[in-house]
């Protein structure tokens, strides 16, 4: 049904992004972005087939993109944003509320540098 269409229609995005994760392509202008649209993949696979290696591969990629990022990206804030849902799923070894709110507080304190 529907369920299998969405599954392969995620396959086959994470296995096109897979291809932009290169070690130089990551220093490209679409390169955070590749990374960012990657991990947020595996986290709709993760909803989708409850698999936790979904949900670690997710937890990885976010994080690894997140310490590259300045304060002020935009590409930051919505990598701040998947990792505050990721720690928001309760099936996942990371589910971690405190942790989210952490990461939402961040995006707005970048989003938002005049309310520190």
């Amino acid at each position: 049904g529907k369920s299998l269409e969405q599954i392969d229609d995620i396959d086959k995005a994470i296995q096109l992004l897979q291809e932009y994760t290169e070690p130089d392509y990551l220093d490209s202008a679409y390169g955070p972005e590749c990374l960012r649209l990657l991990g947020t993949s595996h986290l709709v696979r993760f909803r989708l087939t409850r698999e936790p290696s979904d949900a670690e591969r997710a937890l990885r990629l976010l994080t690894d993109l997140l310490a590259q990022l300045q304060p002020g990206r935009r590409d930051r804030l919505q990598c701040l944003i998947a990792l505050a849902e990721l720690y928001l799923e309760p099936d996942t070894d990371s589910y971690d509320v405190s942790m989210a709110l952490r990461y939402i507080s961040d995006g707005v304190e970048d989003a938002y540098p005049f309310y520190r």
